[in-house]
């Protein structure tokens, strides 16, 4: 959708836009991180009870498919070494930490301790 004013996408705002731009990242990068999206996001609408795993499963798959993220699960993503690549190491840290909050919030409590 754009606006009539100068034609830019209402759904990306300039400073988001340039925050984007100025770390290198886009919405292609695993390490993108969507100004919408925060820890206690819920991905998928029913929680794990530890009897729904294979719809769970499939519907947390396809979310973290279409989010980029897939690879902190299936291990295709490794973490940079921190010594080495500091600012990688501390994407890649965020969007970890980002996806175990996802995950931890879409399981019941008492399985998730």
């Amino acid at each position: 959708m754009v606006n009539d004013k100068d034609e830019t996408p209402i759904y990306q705002s300039d400073t988001s836009k340039t925050i984007q731009q100025s770390l290198g990242l886009d919405q292609s990068n695993p390490y993108f991180v969507h100004p919408s999206d925060h820890p206690n996001h819920m991905l998928v609408p029913v929680k794990l009870n530890g009897t729904n795993y294979p719809s769970w499963s499939k519907s947390m798959i396809h979310a973290l498919t279409a989010k980029n993220k897939i690879g902190f699960i299936s291990g295709t993503i490794k973490p940079p070494l921190e010594t080495e690549q500091p600012t990688e190491y501390a994407q890649w840290n965020q969007c970890n930490n980002m996806v175990l909050s996802w995950l931890t919030h879409s399981v019941e409590s008492d399985l998730a301790k």
